[in-house]
């Protein structure tokens, strides 16, 4: 595991991204004789092949007794207009994600949400040099950027929200906590809100690396996501299972979760 999830880029601000989930990541692995930089004879090599699909597994349209929505950052504030705005979503799962539109309008037939303000004056640099926006978005409860808040209260499912408590791209718990509030205060279920000491914006599948800082296409300039590599580690392992109990509970099929393994 320690192999996987404490990896670092060779060049700065790289993230490990996988753009096709049918094929597997192999990984070649070797032992040296001695320590880097002057290793010398090859020991012993390998190739390790992690699936991201069973055998067998196919992409077909599923039919069942619902639709399930799983979303990260931009995606997770998708998946939360969704469930508010269309019918027929059964549950959705929510990591890291945003409670207003970022960087844009949102359209959903006749209505319009405004994109969250935000001040370019709360930018704050790190000693590294990387960019720091937690704080450049305004709140959504202000006066000026309520009609910002995506009206969760229309939704019929249940939400399951998994957060970085060290989320540096913006306030990830304060948004749960939120809509967690406006769902009460219109009489729905109190979601689950699940948060991760140490943990940071990009809660991916278990084991993959910390990514610390990257380019943000909408920033356009790198900045820190936030984490720490062992606390973010475990929190990935927690999620998977987390989120694969919830989908089990609200769409049904068989019980159990699919173990994280590499």
């Amino acid at each position: 595991m320690g192999l996987f999830w404490a990896l670092e880029p060779e060049k700065p601000l790289l993230r490990l991204v996988k753009r096709d989930v049918q094929t597997p990541f192999a990984v070649e692995l070797e032992v040296l004789d001695g320590h880097e930089p002057e290793a010398q004879r090859l020991l012993g090599r390998a190739v390790h092949e992690r699936d991201f699909l069973a055998p067998g597994v196919r992409r077909e349209p599923v039919k069942g007794p619902g639709v399930g929505l799983l979303g990260i950052s931009k995606g997770g504030e998708l998946c939360l207009s969704m469930a508010s705005f269309l019918k027929g979503i059964s549950v959705a799962v929510i990591i890291n994600g945003s409670v207003a539109p970022v960087g844009g309008n949102l359209h959903y037939k006749g209505e319009i949400l405004p994109p969250v303000g935000f001040n370019q004056n709360r930018i704050k640099m790190t000693k590294d040099g990387f960019v720091d926006v937690v704080e450049v978005l305004n709140s959504p409860l202000e006066r000026l950027d309520r009609k910002s808040f995506i009206p969760v209260e229309r939704a019929e499912c249940p939400f399951l929200f998994l957060l970085g408590q060290d989320d540096h791209n913006w306030k990830s718990e304060f948004y749960a906590n939120e809509a967690s509030k406006h769902l009460q205060a219109h009489g729905k279920a109190k979601p689950q809100v699940i948060c991760y000491p140490g943990t940071g914006h990009y809660i991916e599948p278990p084991y993959f690396p910390l990514c610390l800082a990257s380019l943000h296409t909408l920033v356009g300039t790198p900045v820190i996501w936030g984490g720490e590599p062992r606390a973010h580690a475990r929190a990935q392992v927690d999620a998977w299972q987390q989120l694969q109990t919830f989908f089990h509970k609200h769409l049904g099929g068989e019980k159990g979760t699919i173990p994280a393994k590499l």
